[in-house]
């Protein structure tokens, strides 16, 4: 959960209530952040495309971000921080593979992302915010108990990674940043298992644990700690939600109970809420509702949906307890003494160092405050493990990293992370080409990447990529050098102009 603001334990220099509201109102600096759930697909009983969103922090009623490629129920549903996805769905004649994709930041339908490994509905999805994984659902065949994963930066199918210890449709999906878990479902009876399985390796899922009652269409919500399960169908108590802690093996345990007895809603969390969005009652309801994960009691009214509809299994959540580290922190660095100042406005506060030879690549980015001495602080991690000869820029408020090499390989990633929140970057696009040892530059709003060396002959590259900053995508290309150019001295520049100085060529 996110510290209160200003934390004074950490803070320095003189708080102001002036300087806190221009954090909030003009600078963006102030730790508070979106955390949208999308609730994708689903039937009414006319199969949809509709994808609607809420801001988990506020209640408040559904808003319509867009339309899924293809109309279909009972998709499941993984997420980092930036990017949603909704995989599989039946559309009333066939069980889809589809996979499809959306950026948080800006509403529109989705794209193409890949392929299942097999047409399958009623998937139990999960993930960690780099890799996601889909658990159960049916196929043409059987109810499975097939693990599907994917990398979610990076656009393609989903591979093969184990086996649930049964086989059942419609699992209600948990996480922590280290594990899965999937709870309840259809098999074809009701059943209570709840399994776990590790995000790092493939392999089959283990027994974790039983819920109190069997039950199948149960909506899902968690914390870094615990997961609630909240309504779903057995033909008695769909307006039980129950616990379980996920830190060690265990049955669950009564939780409350949902204001309306639901099953097939869809669950969302945001680490301290988890809520149920529509459903069946046996009629088809728009209702929202929401439970405080850290306290055991009933739930209460959050708000509706754009329309009544169920079975759209698992939503999509920006801030879940697989990606933690991007929930926002205490803000030791954002107001007075630490606000990162406008390109060509004043000096920024915030010095940011990643990745790194030490003496084999890593991960880390740390961050000084400039205006004082004194050591580096750990900000978070590059989403590649071994990650060194990077370049970066930045503007008040997002940091752009470029490129690098990785595990013996050159990249094209381009990494991203937010000045006002502190954790792990995220996934921002690709370079036009892989390349390392280039020099980064920028203003305000445009952000380049110059020079480098590549995998390929004749190795020092002249070429010049830029990126909108404040727009997530794939570079473009803006230019050459005048020679192919390693190494050289970059991060020189005024508002209009940017230098590069030395280097090998």
């Amino acid at each position: 959960m996110a510290e209160s603001y200003p934390r004074r334990d950490q803070a320095r220099g003189i708080w102001k209530i002036n300087d806190i509201t221009k954090n909030i109102k003009e600078l963006g600096t102030y730790p508070q952040g979106s955390s949208k759930a999308l609730f994708q697909g689903g039937n009414t009983p006319s199969y949809l495309n509709t994808v609607d969103f809420v801001n988990v922090n506020n209640a408040g009623n559904a808003t319509d971000f867009g339309d899924l490629s293809v109309i279909r129920n009972a998709t499941g549903g993984v997420a980092n921080t930036t990017r949603a996805i909704s995989a599989g769905g039946y559309n009333g004649s066939n069980f889809l593979s589809t996979i499809d994709y959306a950026h948080f930041a800006t509403t529109g339908n989705y794209s193409d992302f890949g392929d299942l490994t097999v047409g399958t509905t009623g998937i139990g999805g999960t993930s960690n915010g780099t890799r996601g994984i889909m658990s159960g659902g049916q196929d043409p065949s059987t109810k499975t108990n097939h693990i599907q994963t994917l990398q979610i930066a990076t656009l393609g199918n989903a591979t093969d990674y184990g086996d649930l210890t049964t086989g059942r449709s419609t699992p209600t999906a948990a996480q922590t940043p280290i594990r899965s878990f999937s709870a309840t479902g259809l098999t074809p009876s009701a059943s209570n298992v709840i399994d776990q399985k590790d995000f790092s390796s493939s392999g089959n899922s283990i027994d974790f644990g039983d819920s109190v009652s069997a039950k199948y269409f149960a909506a899902g919500g968690c914390s870094s700690t615990r997961a609630v399960l909240m309504g779903g169908g057995n033909g008695t108590d769909s307006n039980v939600i129950e616990s379980y802690e996920m830190g060690s093996k265990g049955n669950a345990i009564d939780f409350g109970d949902l204001v309306t007895s639901v099953e097939a809603s869809g669950g969302a969390t945001n680490m301290v809420k988890a809520l149920s969005a529509g459903g069946a009652t046996p009629s088809v309801v728009n209702t929202i509702e929401q439970v405080t994960i850290a306290t055991r009691g009933n739930g209460s009214d959050f708000g509706d949906l754009s329309q009544a509809r169920l079975y759209y299994t698992n939503s999509a959540s920006q801030n879940h307890s697989g990606v933690a580290e991007d929930f926002p922190r205490a803000p030791e660095l954002y107001s007075p003494t630490g606000q990162v100042l406008p390109r060509g406005a004043g000096v920024g506060f915030a010095g940011i160092l990643s990745g790194g030879l030490a003496p084999s690549g890593v991960d880390v980015i740390e961050f000084v405050n400039i205006s004082s001495a004194g050591n580096s602080q750990d900000f978070g991690n590059l989403q590649s493990a071994d990650r060194h000869a990077n370049q970066g820029t930045g503007s008040s408020t997002r940091g752009v990293i470029f490129g690098g090499g990785s595990n013996g390989n050159i990249e094209n990633t381009i990494d991203y992370i937010e000045f006002s929140t502190k954790g792990n970057a995220a996934d921002f696009g690709n370079l036009t080409l892989s390349k390392r040892s280039g020099a980064g530059a920028g203003n305000q709003t445009r952000g380049l990447s110059m020079g480098g060396s590549t995998d390929a002959s004749p190795y020092y590259t002249n070429n010049i990529d830029y990126v909108t900053i404040a727009t997530l995508g794939n570079a473009t290309d803006f230019g050459d050098l005048s020679d192919g150019t390693d190494s050289g001295a970059g991060g020189v520049n005024s508002t209009t102009r940017a230098l590069l100085g030395g280097g090998i060529i």
